[in-house]
């Protein structure tokens, strides 16, 4: 009995089954990149979850919050005062208060890259000394900074009332005479708007240094005190830029795209101020002074975003 041949696939049959396969994985494709998306957002909010309860174990035991900074170079930054609340206390040891931060032992402290500080949305930069940066800054208020008629918040910005914050970038720079225009130490008591209405953490980039042109870009840099926090004077992922003391201090020209808008050097009339940043689409995750967590859209309306930001505000709006 004859064998009966089995027929093969032709090539218009062939085509047809890649040409399904494509429509699938195209379709596909964004969910997946929308689930990745998600996982990694999520991630990210647990990081700041684990950095608000980090500042609460902090302020339990020493009766206040740690210092957004103290100046820009006399000590380190909030960041690392909290380490040992993040069971880092190997690194914590490492860290100097007798010393500038970017001296002695301070210099190879900062050195070490925290996962809790690093959002997996961003691309881990360092600066080419091999200090590192991270992403995620205290809030300092609505306003802005001026240096070095003195160093601490803008009492009023283009009609923007400072309302206090819950960390500020105060505090007298050695042998030059600025004054301490706010609380270096801030307790739970002086946050006077409510801890559920009060923002405690946001996000910041971390800026790209061009390979030329000689400037670098020290945004997520949280361990200087001028890279440590954001303001809400501008909103969410603003498409104005951050203002810096120099302009040498930031990607002003965009060599690198992915870097946001940045000018300087500021003034009195243009305070340095770093809006809150991020690599998520469509907003910036939150941490707030009661410990949860909220993730604030770009459209929020900007009076409600600057008055979330203040202590002492007055202002009767509460988390959207």
């Amino acid at each position: 009995m004859p064998r009966k041949r089995r027929r093969a696939f032709t090539l218009v049959e062939l085509l047809v089954v890649i040409a399904i396969i494509g429509i699938l994985i195209g379709l596909l494709l964004p969910a997946v990149q929308s689930v990745r998306a998600a996982a990694r957002r999520m991630q990210c909010a647990n990081n700041l979850k684990q950095i608000a309860l980090a500042m609460h174990a902090y302020h339990e035991a020493n009766t206040m919050l740690p210092p957004g900074t103290i100046s820009w170079g006399t000590s380190v930054t909030w960041a690392a005062r909290i380490l040992p609340h993040l069971e880092q206390q190997a690194a914590y040891d490492q860290v100097s208060y007798s010393e500038l931060y970017y001296t002695g032992s301070n210099s190879q402290f900062m050195m070490n890259r925290f996962a809790t500080y690093t959002c997996p949305s961003d691309s881990p930069q360092s600066r080419s000394n091999g200090w590192t940066k991270h992403n995620y800054v205290v809030n300092a208020g609505n306003t802005g900074f001026v240096a070095p008629q003195f160093y601490g918040a803008v009492e009023n910005y283009n009609g923007v009332k400072y309302g206090g914050a819950p960390f500020t970038r105060s505090g007298s720079y050695p042998n030059h005479g600025w004054p301490d225009i706010d609380p270096q130490w801030i307790d739970f008591d002086a946050i006077r708007d409510g801890l559920s209405n009060t923002l405690m953490l946001s996000e910041a980039v971390q800026g790209q240094t061009p390979t030329s042109g000689g400037s670098i870009d020290l945004r997520g840099f949280i361990w200087w005190g001028n890279a440590a926090t954001f303001e809400t004077y501008l909103p969410p992922n603003a498409e104005q830029p951050d203002v810096y003391q120099e302009l040498v201090w930031c990607d002003s020209q965009r060599t690198i795209p992915t870097n946001p808008p940045c000018t300087g050097p500021h003034t009195e009339q243009q305070p340095m101020t770093n809006a809150a940043r991020s690599r998520h689409s469509g907003g910036v995750q939150c941490a707030v002074c009661d410990g949860s967590v909220s993730f604030i859209t770009d459209n929020i309306a900007l009076d409600i975003w600057r008055a979330l930001s203040t202590s002492r505000g007055g202002e009767t709006a509460s988390m959207p």
